[in-house]
């Protein structure tokens, strides 16, 4: 049986509303230093594959203008833009490591299965999805989290997830949508108390806005680095 979306908006609320923690300077992930170069924020090689929902241009618009805004007041805080064409949401992550050939393997034997798959979540239909928070993603990104707009969203949406558990097992689903990642070592240091304080103001401005992650844009995706994913099927 699939989380109701009560319980979904209560765990992500647990979270997503006082992400930021209050250590200065603020703490950078071990994986964002995985994905980006410390010295100068560019991406650095990262394989894998995922399930992703493509979104519209209207959408990627205004996602990009939050980007924006978080670059403008954050500056050396944020690793290299992401450029606006890769902006997604994702459904589920199956493959991912430094060294493409530690994958190799298993991206071949999941293109096998995945189209079958990819097929069987389709059916599922259209979801729509309504920004819950902009938040600090566990010290690695700045992401806008979403929730499902009805309890029938909700049910579509896991369902297309655990169709692909055959490949890697889920758990529990955190809909988002990555903005920014954080550089590491940043010579400007992003300030707990600025960042808070510009997430709420965020939250307050986009709150309740519209997604809708329909089935033709669901798609299986390969990356080469975090600024970099195209579609396999």
């Amino acid at each position: 049986m699939h989380e109701s979306l009560q319980a979904l908006i209560a765990r992500v609320n647990s979270f997503e509303f006082d992400s930021v923690p209050p250590e200065s300077p603020f703490f950078v992930s071990d994986s964002a230093r995985e994905k980006f170069e410390a010295t100068t924020g560019a991406p650095r090689p990262f394989y894998g594959s995922t399930i992703i929902y493509d979104l519209d241009e209207a959408a990627k618009q205004w996602i990009d203008e939050l980007a924006e805004r978080l670059h403008s007041e954050l500056g050396e805080g944020l690793a290299q833009p992401l450029p606006r064409e890769s902006f997604h949401l994702t459904l589920h992550d199956l493959r991912a490591h430094p060294q493409l050939n530690a994958i190799s393997d298993t991206l071949f034997w999941d293109s096998r299965q995945v189209p079958a798959l990819l097929e069987q979540a389709r059916l599922c239909g259209p979801v729509s999805m309504t920004v819950n928070a902009v938040f600090n993603l566990m010290n690695t990104s700045a992401v806008i989290g979403l929730v499902p707009a009805t309890d029938e969203d909700c049910e579509r949406v896991l369902a297309a997830r655990t169709a692909f558990d055959s490949c890697v097992p889920s758990g529990a689903f955190t809909p988002h949508i990555t903005l920014a990642y954080y550089r590491p070592d940043s010579p400007r240091p992003i300030d707990p108390s600025h960042y808070r304080a510009l997430l709420e103001e965020l939250t307050g401005a986009y709150a309740g806005k519209s997604i809708t992650c329909e089935p033709e844009k669901l798609a299986y995706a390969y990356f080469s680095d975090m600024c970099t994913y195209w579609p396999v099927y």
